[in-house]
């Protein structure tokens, strides 16, 4: 589905609550609707400059291409909630909105495949996986609440208690509980530029509460390097009291968080008091800084994006908007080993970034390669696989398109590189019809195998 972007901007008024010499937003930014559907979550910037989010009242993956045209993307999401990129640029879901969901955690691979990588801890499903994030190191991090209807429940802990707790991922199938009652409510998560803390959002939200008091609170734990966390570090940086707690965050480069929080009219047991609707940029220490009104209700999640990631873009009620900020976001998948955090540019023209590095030998325009690849439009059509065909492909390099001879001479043997291939490099201006239109950028993932 394409639907055209809603162009409309509303201006801010941001407020400044505590001084500092670099505000986050500046006074004259504009929050801009970047597209609407029927409820949004977990956005995922990805250096394309595609932006993900979930649709969860209608089961899908949405995403906003560099032009401001929204498509669906996947389509049964599982209900995914919320969304992050590991380091080689796959899309990590959390299959978790509502008892309904698949209540897993998944990846969805660059051929577009889907890997399961936790739906189980100790042998019991999962309560609904509500947001994630990832470390330098690739490791993944998700909490697992559960709203609504808990009848469906299955982790207790040794003293039959109902456990809404924090997981990390290392591998595929292995997972480490990290937080079990440390936190009520886990949904929100983010960590620290220095991995040294992680923060948690503790939204309790019962319209009939069980309990006297509902924690609507963020929290910051020390983070170990082995990706455990101390529970007796655990530090209160901002309480919401009775109005919307905290939802999902993002932090920038200066390790300040954005925390999506508040209501601007009450709803069941959440008032309106204090604290509206809006992202809560708040200091590692806890501090207040700043606070950029979002003026619609049911704020989730915010997430740093466009080519200086100087643009947050927030995900709230039935729109996905954005702002520009000062400071550029800290993107930790952007930064690991595996992957380039962004794409080089050759004298020609084309564009590639090195998804898996590899010391073995580089082709040269003489030689025949044997390569897995994806190749696809800029509106996301596919338009050939060798993952689908089951087999990998071989052919001299002297006899492909100029992009890929090129690009193949920049990667060893067992490595994978992104091209993004001008069309002067691809098929000029006339394409290959009906598969390639006129002046078609091509876009593919290549794995190079051999070299002979």
């Amino acid at each position: 589905m394409r639907t055209p972007i809603c162009l409309t901007a509303l201006f801010l008024t941001v407020q400044s609550i505590s001084a500092q010499a670099a505000p986050p937003v500046s006074a004259d930014s504009r929050l801009q609707i970047e597209g609407r559907v029927a409820f949004t979550e977990g956005p995922a910037w990805h250096p394309s400059g595609n932006v993900y989010f979930s649709d969860i009242a209608n089961n899908r993956i949405m995403r906003r291409d560099r032009a401001g045209v929204i498509h669906t993307y996947r389509t049964e999401s599982g209900r995914t909630n919320g969304l992050a990129f590991d380091h080689q640029g796959r899309l990590i879901c959390c299959e978790g909105g509502g008892a309904e969901s698949n209540r897993r955690v998944t990846r969805i691979e660059l051929d577009g495949t889907i890997t399961v990588l936790a739906e189980s801890y100790q042998g019991k499903r999962f309560n609904s996986p509500n947001d994630c994030t990832i470390d330098s190191k690739g490791r993944i991090y998700f909490s697992d609440p559960r709203y609504r209807d808990r009848r469906s429940m299955e982790i207790f802990d040794d003293n039959d208690q109902k456990v809404e707790g924090v997981y990390r991922i290392d591998d595929v199938g292995k997972v480490e509980r990290i937080i079990t009652h440390e936190v009520d409510r886990p949904n929100g998560l983010a960590i620290s530029p220095d991995e040294k803390f992680l923060f948690v959002a503790d939204n309790v939200n019962d319209p009939k509460p069980l309990r006297d008091v509902q924690n609507r609170k963020l929290w910051r734990f020390d983070l170990n390097a082995d990706g455990s966390v101390k529970p007796d570090s655990r530090k209160l940086l901002f309480d919401w009291e009775t109005d919307r707690g905290p939802d999902g965050m993002a932090v920038d480069r200066e390790g300040r968080l954005y925390v999506a929080a508040g209501f601007n009219f009450p709803s069941g047991s959440e008032t309106v008091k204090k604290y509206k609707s809006g992202i809560y940029v708040i200091s590692p220490e806890g501090d207040l800084l700043h606070f950029i009104p979002v003026p619609i209700d049911m704020i989730t999640n915010c997430d740093f994006g466009g080519d200086d990631l100087k643009t947050l873009f927030i995900t709230a009620g039935h729109k996905l908007w954005s702002i520009r900020v000062a400071t550029p976001g800290h993107v930790a998948w952007l930064k690991g080993e595996a992957a380039d955090p962004e794409f080089k540019t050759t004298s020609s023209g084309l564009k590639y970034r090195i998804l898996r590095k590899s010391d073995g030998r580089k082709p040269t325009a003489n030689d025949t390669v044997r390569c897995h690849y994806r190749g696809w439009l800029d509106d996301e059509t596919e338009f050939d696989s060798s993952y689908k065909r089951g087999e990998p492909a071989s052919f001299p390099l002297s006899g492909v398109i100029t992009g890929w001879t090129e690009g193949l001479q920049l990667v060893g043997e067992g490595g994978k590189i992104e091209l993004d291939i001008p069309y002067q490099l691809a098929y000029g201006e006339k394409g290959r019809p009906p598969i390639i239109p006129p002046k078609a950028r091509l876009h593919f993932v290549i794995e190079l195998i051999s070299i002979r």
